[in-house]
């Protein structure tokens, strides 16, 4: 089996683009997702899941200039993990490296 570190999701954007262009263009965004599941019983039910995309380079370009709250959009990536310390906690932050979009 190959080990690969690939995710796609389907979304809603749920707050404007933040934007940087210091030493290379960078941007984040929170995507809203939606399972919706039936249990054995019958019950329908629907988890709602916020994510965080970044993007660098002719990506975050695109969502700097196309993206706005609201739309729907598809992206491909990897998952990445961060860690780092708040106080005496040790953190982790999830966030999704978009490799391509489409809107």
């Amino acid at each position: 089996m190959e080990k690969t570190n690939r995710i796609y999701l389907s979304g809603e954007i749920i707050a404007d683009v933040d934007f940087s262009c210091e030493s290379c263009a960078i941007a984040w965004v929170k995507l809203e997702t939606i399972d919706s599941f039936v249990d054995e019983a019958g019950e329908e039910y629907s988890t709602v899941q916020d994510h965080n995309l970044v993007a660098v380079g002719n990506i975050a370009e695109i969502f700097k200039n196309f993206l706005l709250k609201g739309m729907k959009i598809q992206v491909w990536g990897k998952l990445a993990y961060h860690s780092y310390k708040e106080g005496d906690k040790d953190l982790r932050h999830v966030s999704i490296h978009v490799e391509k979009v489409k809107y």
